[in-house]
């Protein structure tokens, strides 16, 4: 092998460790970068989790009341004023559960349902599925 040959192998295994190199250091760049719009992605997350937990639960509320006044109206002629009245009595019974420093408001409240109205709510909801997945699907489970 010539000289010229030895220089242009040299050569080239100098180009392709420098290409190694690049590319390497182009992998790390681009991992950083990475890493750093995944850093930034997570804390817009972090910031924006409760604003959409807040819209969800809100929505959620309005379709349960929506659904709730669609009931009342259908099934018992409650008009405008009435469902007013029942929501303005449902928010005044939360703000009291919320505010009465119970750290368990939810199952306090069951508790009440089943000691003051003899009403179990699991109980009546369990029931009332049943009914309806039988009478939706055929089954008691959907």
């Amino acid at each position: 092998m010539g000289k010229f040959s030895k220089k242009v192998g040299r050569e080239s295994r100098n180009a392709h460790r420098k290409m190694q190199d690049k590319m390497a250091y182009m992998s790390e760049k681009s991992a950083c970068r990475v890493q750093e719009n995944a850093n930034t992605v997570a804390k817009l997350l972090e910031r924006s989790e409760p604003i959409m937990q807040k819209r969800i639960i809100q929505q959620c509320f309005q379709q349960v009341f929506a659904m709730s006044y669609m009931a009342l109206h259908d099934e018992f002629g409650f008009g405008k004023k009435r469902v007013k009245k029942w929501y303005k009595r449902m928010l005044e019974i939360q703000h009291e559960a919320l505010t009465g420093g119970s750290k368990t408001p939810y199952e306090d409240m069951l508790v009440a349902l089943a000691d003051d109205y003899n009403f179990d709510l699991n109980e009546a909801m369990d029931e009332v599925n049943a009914e309806l997945n039988k009478e939706w699907y055929g089954t008691a489970t959907p």
